[in-house]
């Protein structure tokens, strides 16, 4: 009795141990890294970034979207966008993004969260609770090649594709 219950057990190790490899190398499968894109859009990145004081700027503020309002600012290179920032200021805290831009589609995002300690109206100062960072890599039809919160890379869920979608439109 003793034997068959030791046999028992060593199967059931082995089970566990194929399932849970199984399950890694599926989730692994899951979240692709499409690096020639990256790769791509991290140079057009720098080079906008090396080059902004060539660009010419127009600032305007953006009304309605935030309880507090917010700007935004486009530069601008041979009569063509490439860069827009927004910053909308909250309560609780303010959102940034960053938009690169070229032939008037975007490649790629930058939304930086910054939540407050406490809300503004109990503190001015604006003391940081948390920062998320949510970058997202898109090709040329503006679909996610790959997304990263925090620097760590994500699953490109529906909930992904939607609210890029939404943030896309608010151009």
């Amino acid at each position: 009795m003793k034997k068959s219950n030791l046999v028992l057990l060593i199967c059931l190790i082995i089970v566990l141990f194929i399932g849970y490899f199984t399950y890694q190398n599926l989730n692994k499968q899951k979240i692709t890294i499409n690096d020639s894109c990256i790769t791509d859009i991290t140079q057009k990145v720098k080079n906008i970034e090396m080059n902004i004081s060539k660009y010419s700027m127009a600032t305007k503020d953006i009304i309605g979207k935030t309880t507090e309002g917010g700007q935004q600012t486009d530069y601008i290179f041979e009569g063509k966008k490439v860069l827009i920032k927004q910053i909308f200021f909250g309560e609780t805290g303010k959102s940034e993004v960053n938009y690169y831009l070229e032939n008037n589609k975007v490649y790629y995002f930058k939304k930086i969260n910054t939540e407050y300690l406490l809300p503004i109206s109990e503190d001015s100062s604006g003391k940081i609770k948390n920062i998320d960072t949510k970058e997202f890599y898109l090709d040329n039809n503006q679909n996610i090649c790959s997304w990263y919160l925090n620097q760590k890379l994500q699953l490109n869920d529906q909930d992904t594709k939607d609210l890029t979608q939404y943030l896309l439109s608010s151009l």
